[in-house]
């Protein structure tokens, strides 16, 4: 077979015995290659100059060109020589990444610029995203700079608690990523990583942390943290001891959130005993897991909440039918799913709302995990069974509606790892309230026909990474606020 020209010269790399060129390389780790100076001169016009130009004049006529190359190593000059021989690279790692991009500017080679950002923009981690949104702006790229903040706003959290990547942000990085929109992290949070990065400057500097030189230190990032959003009177005079904020202002927050909290649990409640009774109807035999959902859903607290193990038994309407609402979810078997499902029917056609997180919904007849009965053969879901389980991060997506009371409050809402939810597709009449990042909804509603009460699906497990460490929800963010608006919405409405 007739070799290409491109496998010709990529078998001429580095042949010592028909080479023209001697490069000396390294610093740390040195090695010797031997090249062609025309080929190095047509990747690069800095090298065809070095080689063909007025300055190469006193070495033209050796037999071979001796240069040194001390400011790259080996295995980066490798995939600089693969270049200029084959315009192909083999990057195997973020430093060669980096360092290319340096030579493709020391050079003047365009396309080898291009090629690393390619690279750069296909790799991203949590480890070198922060590395890789610096290199885009020494490198002025702005696609690379795009892909880097849009990685990071979708993995935020993940981000900003990497202490290897976050400490250490340039001032210019760390407001580039404070200015992002959507960032997905609570605000105390941030707050706390700001100040452990103003810290590292500080010893940078070798200068002892006090509060006047932090706040010097902090002066073009602080004012990125939105004190007003925060609710909780103990954070908030976390901020206020730090000194780096107004402290009149944070007590006048302080005050107003009180107020909130006073109106939030006196608003429309018909209540006879001062509280909301709800029951946690759920198949599962974890305590742990249990009591994390019954805790999400106090967390207003406007609610009583009992809990019925549906694993061991399955209640009858009386038993149910003083409850103000349902919230139900599985995870082992149902004691027997099509009782279960007659019985929230029966539920909601005496005017009780329910609540469903998401894998009751599987389209799985076999499986007891899942709802039967009536509820769903009388289509009282607002979803339409779904097959295919979603393992992958999502946030808190599109709201149609930013008005509506469920979302009320809500500002962040992280599905951890694996997010676990389903590709549903809605039902007649059924209405979306809020999507996924994927596009999946994330929770639907369908308002049945007068005097029965509404069914809710939020499809997502319930159970937070409190609980099940990092593979459910970000607990740090507004899950459980989602949990406890739904059910409010179901008993209201």
């Amino acid at each position: 077979m007739v070799k290409t020209i491109e496998e010709i010269l990529k078998g001429i790399i580095n042949k010592e015995e028909i080479a023209d060129s001697e490069f000396f390389v390294g610093t740390i780790k040195q090695q010797t290659f031997y090249g062609h100076r025309l080929l190095f001169a047509l990747a690069s016009e800095v090298w065809q100059k070095m080689f063909y130009g007025s300055t190469w004049l006193e070495t033209a006529n050796r037999e071979l060109a001796y240069i040194k190359i001390p400011d790259f190593e080996p295995e980066v000059f490798e995939q600089i020589m693969n270049f200029a021989y084959t315009r192909k690279v083999q990057i195997s790692s973020q430093y060669i990444a980096s360092d290319l991009l340096r030579a493709a500017e020391k050079y003047m080679i365009p396309d080898l610029h291009q090629l690393t950002i390619e690279f750069l923009m296909e790799n991203l981690t949590i480890e070198n995203c922060v590395e890789n949104l610096e290199l885009s702006q020494r490198y002025e790229n702005y696609f690379l700079k795009q892909k880097a903040l849009d990685f990071i706003q979708n993995n935020a959290m993940k981000v900003i608690f990497n202490r290897k990547c976050f400490v250490g942000l340039k001032e210019e990085s760390l407001v580039e990523l404070l200015s992002l929109n959507k960032l997905q992290v609570p605000e105390i949070e941030l707050f706390r990583q700001i100040i452990e990065w103003g810290k590292w400057v500080c010893d940078e500097n070798n200068v002892v942390p006090d509060p006047e030189y932090l706040k010097q230190c902090l002066e073009k990032v602080i004012n990125f943290i939105r004190i007003e959003e925060i609710r909780a009177p103990d954070e908030l005079n976390e901020m206020k001891e730090s000194g780096l904020f107004d402290e009149q202002y944070i007590d006048n927050i302080i005050k107003m959130n009180t107020q909130e909290i006073v109106e939030m649990k006196s608003r429309k409640m018909w209540l006879d005993k001062g509280q909301m009774e709800i029951l946690l109807l759920c198949a599962d035999n974890n305590e742990t897991d249990r009591e994390d959902v019954r805790q999400s859903i106090l967390f207003t607290g406007i609610y009583k909440v009992d809990i019925i193990n549906a694993f061991e038994e399955i209640p009858t309407f009386e038993q149910i039918k003083k409850y103000n609402a349902i919230f139900c979810y599985s995870h082992d078997s149902f004691k027997n799913s099509i009782e279960m499902g007659n019985l929230l029917a029966e539920y909601v056609e005496n005017g009780g709302g329910v609540v469903i997180a998401s894998y009751p919904c599987l389209n799985n007849a076999k499986n007891q995990n899942v709802l039967a009965g009536k509820l769903v053969t009388n289509d009282f879901l607002p979803i339409i069974k779904g097959n295919r389980i979603i393992n992958k991060h999502c946030d808190l997506g599109e709201i149609p509606d930013q008005n509506h009371p469920i979302v009320e409050g809500i500002k962040i809402f992280d599905g951890g790892d694996w997010s676990f939810h389903y590709d549903f597709k809605l039902n007649q009449d059924s209405k979306v309230i809020a999507y996924w990042t994927d596009g999946t909804p994330l929770i639907i509603e369908k308002r049945l026909q007068r005097d029965f009460g509404i069914v809710l699906v939020i499809n997502f497990y319930p159970v937070s990474n409190k609980s099940l460490k990092d593979s459910k929800w970000n607990h740090l963010s507004d899950g459980k606020l989602m949990i406890s608006n739904s059910i409010e919405y179901v008993v209201n409405n």
